[in-house]
């Protein structure tokens, strides 16, 4: 079911004749966005597609799958150059690119990215999605017409005293106590990795299983998007509000890269990939990335 406040948002904006032309869908309980994409669409084109699946791609509308691979820089660019260079063969039509879970782009896709969403081609819209709002990067989010989708009643309820209660409340599942242990393991050992990446590398070897592969990399993520924030001078941490370590700690260490391996070892396990193939990649990566 089509959250009330996205519906009003966008039959208000058509109403007014205030179409953004761009917007980012963000929510933690969505696991697919395809029915708002096609409510958009109705609204927008007034072409009625039972199914996302459906959509002919490639002329009047384009979409880039953020949400089961990595989205690449070459992606983005071929995408940008077909929206870019189509012609809309209806005057009362727009075209759409669509692009789902945008938080799951590299740092060279986004840059492009960036440049594209600064001045869109005229009768274009670009609709973006995500899960984890924290992971998109702010000059995404500055340019974009946000709209928080929630479905309260869905919702977990956790004691934001408990340790790593964002975290749990972020990804939207039951508080796991067992977990802590590993959280508080992981957390200390990313802290100090500017200076004994080992201690951290140790660490990751022990914790991180096939059982778990999920939330721990969920974790991760996290955990280096503080580190990122924090090299930025960004306060607000998920993390990392109890830790204390000079902004300029982790200047060697391509956090962004990290990130974006993260989610690439994320989203090749979501696909059936090997997992002990995938950690033994994450590690060398992890070492060359620390200059071991």
């Amino acid at each position: 079911m089509i959250d009330s406040v996205f519906k009003n948002i966008i039959d208000n904006s058509l109403k007014e004749n205030k179409l953004s032309q761009v917007y980012l869908l963000s929510s933690k309980n969505i696991k697919s966005f395809d029915e708002y994409f096609l409510y958009f669409i109705s609204q927008v084109n007034h072409d009625n597609f039972k199914k996302f699946s459906d959509i002919k791609f490639g002329e009047l509308y384009f979409y880039i799958d953020g949400q089961n691979q990595t989205i690449n820089k070459q992606t983005i660019l071929d995408s940008m150059n077909e929206t870019t260079e189509t012609s809309i063969l209806f005057k009362n039509k727009k075209k759409i690119l669509f692009i789902s879970n945008i938080e799951n782009g590299t740092q060279h896709s986004l840059n492009s990215l960036l440049k594209f969403l600064e001045n869109p081609p005229y009768n274009t819209i670009i609709i973006m999605s995500c899960n984890f709002i924290s992971q998109v990067i702010k000059t995404i989010k500055s340019r974009a017409f946000i709209i928080e989708i929630n479905h309260k009643n869905n919702e977990t309820n956790i004691d934001k005293s408990k340790p790593f209660a964002s975290f749990f409340k972020t990804i939207n599942t039951q508080y796991n106590e067992e977990l802590i242990y590993i959280f508080n393991d992981l957390s200390k050992s990313i802290s100090l990795s500017y200076k004994n990446p080992l201690l951290f590398f140790q660490s990751l070897i022990i914790n991180f299983n096939y059982e778990n592969k999920e939330i721990i990399l969920n974790f991760l993520i996290m955990a280096f998007m503080d580190i990122y924030k924090i090299k930025k001078g960004i306060k607000e941490l998920d993390i990392f509000n109890d830790f204390k370590f000079k902004q300029e700690a982790f200047d060697y260490i391509p956090i962004y890269k990290i990130i974006s391996l993260l989610k690439e070892v994320k989203n090749n396990i979501n696909n059936a990939a090997n997992f002990n193939l995938q950690k033994s990649n994450l590690l060398l990566k992890l070492e060359e990335f620390y200059g071991i």
